[in-house]
Formats: C-alpha cells, sequence, structure tokens
C-alpha cells in the first residue's frame, strides 16, 4: 500500500533529522538535511500515489496531508500558505473516512493550532498573497484534540501537551494545568514522546 511506504519515508526522514541535529562536521549536517528532504519528497510522491490510486483510504488522505505540509516548507513561505488550504482538505478527509482514528483528529487540531499562531508578518503575506487566507482559532484547535483525546485517552503525550496549549491561550490556566500534569505523569515511549514530556515539564513549573 502506497500510503504505508509513505509512513515509511517519513520515518526515514525523521532519522536523517535527527541525525543532521546531532552534530559532526557541517559537511555531514549539510548531507543528512538533503537525504530528509529527498526522503521527504519521495514520501509524497508516493502518497500523492496512494490518494490517486484509492481516495476512499483514509491514510492515504492523512500521509498526503502530512507531506505536503512538510515539503511546501522547502518552497518558502507563499508556497507553504498557499498549500495549507490542501492539507486541511486532505486531514478533513482523513477524519471523514476514519471517524475513530484519534491520530488524524490530532493533526487536523494541530493544523488549526498553527494557523492560529501565524506571526503578524506571515498574515499580513497571507492576506496580501490571497482574497481569502487561511484562518484557525485556538477553540477550533481545542475542540479537535479533546475529540482526539475523548476517542482514545493517553494516546499521545503531545495531544495532551496541546490541549494544554490552547487552554492557555484561551485563558484557562487550570485546564492548562490538569493536562500538563497528566502529559507530566505519562511514559514517553518515542523521541517525539521525550521532547513533549520535556515540554510538559517546563511549561508546568513556570504556571
Amino acid at each position: 500500500v502506497r500510503w504505508r511506504l509513505a509512513r515509511t519515508l517519513k520515518e526515514l526522514a525523521d532519522e536523517e533529522k535527527a541525525a543532521g541535529q546531532a552534530g559532526g562536521s557541517d559537511g555531514a549536517r549539510k548531507a543528512a538535511k538533503q537525504r530528509e528532504k529527498s526522503l521527504m519528497l519521495e514520501s509524497l510522491g508516493a502518497a500523492r500515489e496512494a490518494v490517486d490510486l484509492d481516495g476512499d483510504q483514509f491514510g492515504a488522505h492523512k500521509w498526503y496531508a502530512i507531506a505536503l505540509s512538510i515539503t511546501s516548507a522547502y518552497d518558502g513561505v507563499r508556497a507553504a500558505i498557499e498549500q495549507s488550504f490542501t492539507v486541511r482538505e486532505h486531514f478533513e478527509a482523513a477524519v471523514r473516512l476514519a471517524p475513530a482514528d484519534a491520530t488524524s483528529r490530532h493533526l487536523l487540531g494541530l493544523w488549526f493550532y498553527e494557523v492560529a499562531g501565524l506571526s503578524w508578518a506571515t498574515r499580513k503575506v497571507a492576506a496580501a498573497l490571497f482574497a481569502t487566507p487561511p484562518t484557525g482559532s485556538h477553540a477550533e484547535a481545542l475542540a479537535h484534540f479533546e475529540a482526539a483525546e475523548a476517542l482514545s485517552p493517553g494516546f499521545y503525550l503531545k495531544n495532551q501537551v496541546c490541549l494544554a496549549k490552547c487552554s492557555l491561550a484561551l485563558k484557562d490556566k487550570p485546564a492548562a494545568r490538569r493536562w500538563l500534569a497528566s502529559a507530566a505523569a505519562m511514559a514517553p515511549k518515542s523521541a517525539d514522546d521525550e521532547a513533549s514530556l520535556a515540554e510538559a515539564k517546563k511549561l508546568l513549573a513556570s504556571l
């Protein structure tokens, strides 16, 4: 299945990204970054083929949206903003096709969270380029993160951190503390979880 290939290529790209951040010479870091980019573009191609071959597979839409979100940034702010509409459409398709998949719902929430957090300068660029720029709010992001958590409680440490960050953005410190305390008590299962755990502990200590 092509979307599974896209997922595997994304995982390999993540390994190259970690290798590039681990240190070494400038040449080694540059080579790792180039391999990461090459793998992500290959992932995008595989995911696009998956959508074209079977548009009813939620995994095809999910991994196409993930790959497109990452690779569009290679071409600058304008390309990333332009492709953001397509990214949202495919995350929405994944949620529609697999309403019980907590990860798809989390990713849709992450889209709204990132759009809600766009800088003033990026918003000005978007407004200048598009009649209807992408819009999203922390309240919308929170609703998707809550839905993901309801589908599979504790499925992803980062989802609880995102719930806390949305709560903070919406001036709800008690809710933020609850989610951060919950996240801080979870056992990490991956490098991504380790990073989210560290963020949860740091935010909790600051409140």
